[in-house]
């Protein structure tokens, strides 16, 4: 089971600050510059007088997706990066998508719970969500602000709708569909979401954190990448592992 006992994702945390803050890295500024950096850029780009307390859980949440990430995300954050480097504007969002999943079960629940929501009806109310946090992180007056800011942070990306009612979502009518080595990338941050351990295929093709994107990656295509593996188990469920050291630089 994922360990629920730090949140950790209490800020909206846009897409501009997210390229920034990987740019940043992608250039070879160490995490302590980083942070440096943040301090000065978010004092003007915020422009709502935020006290120190909010920008430093807003650089805090930052530098945790992308430059001062777990040690078993390095790797996943490293491609990442080369992926950033080379991939088109409508990859961008998938590729962020992925890294929070990753370094954030907070926020990959959230998702999980929304993408469930949307499969039953047309709009999600913000207190479903809330409530389903509660019973996954206990009942908590952080689990509620931090549900705020992970559905207010999708919103912002364009992933979810705002449907008209304050608290109310809608999915965005078009879904990201995102290139074959980001979609492997996808694949790979829900499997270190499962704390590592392996998923059928199908879970994946279908997982509803995954609602605002469209993927088909293949098993064919799965083969072909660096980061994931493939196997079969029984006849005919095929299931997807990360790949070990061994094989990735092989």
């Amino acid at each position: 089971m994922t360990n629920r006992s730090a949140i950790g994702f209490d800020r909206t945390i846009r897409l501009d600050w997210l390229d920034t803050v990987a740019e940043n890295v992608r250039s070879g500024s160490t995490d302590s510059e980083v942070r440096d950096f943040l301090w000065e850029y978010l004092g003007s780009s915020r422009g709502d007088q935020a006290g120190a307390a909010a920008v430093r859980k807003t650089i805090t949440v930052l530098r945790h997706i992308w430059s001062c990430v777990p040690d078993d995300c390095v790797t996943m954050r490293d491609r990442a990066l080369e992926l950033l480097g080379t991939c088109p504007n409508t990859d961008r969002i998938a590729i962020h998508w992925a890294m929070t999943t990753a370094t954030y079960p907070f926020f990959a629940d959230v998702g999980t719970a929304v993408g469930r929501l949307l499969r039953l009806q047309n709009i999600v109310s913000s207190q479903q969500v809330y409530r389903r946090m509660r019973e996954l992180w206990g009942d908590r007056s952080t689990v509620r602000r931090a549900g705020q800011r992970v559905l207010s942070t999708m919103t912002t990306w364009g992933v979810l709708m705002e449907a008209g009612k304050t608290g109310q979502f809608d999915q965005s009518k078009k879904q990201i569909t995102p290139s074959e080595p980001v979609a492997a990338l996808m694949f790979e941050a829900l499997i270190r979401y499962n704390e590592g351990a392996p998923l059928l295929l199908t879970a994946l093709q279908h997982h509803p954190s995954l609602f605002g994107f469209d993927i088909s990656l293949s098993s064919r295509q799965i083969r072909t990448s660096a980061s994931i593996d493939i196997s079969m188990q029984g006849v005919d469920s095929e299931i997807i592992a990360l790949r070990t050291s061994s094989k990735m630089t092989s």
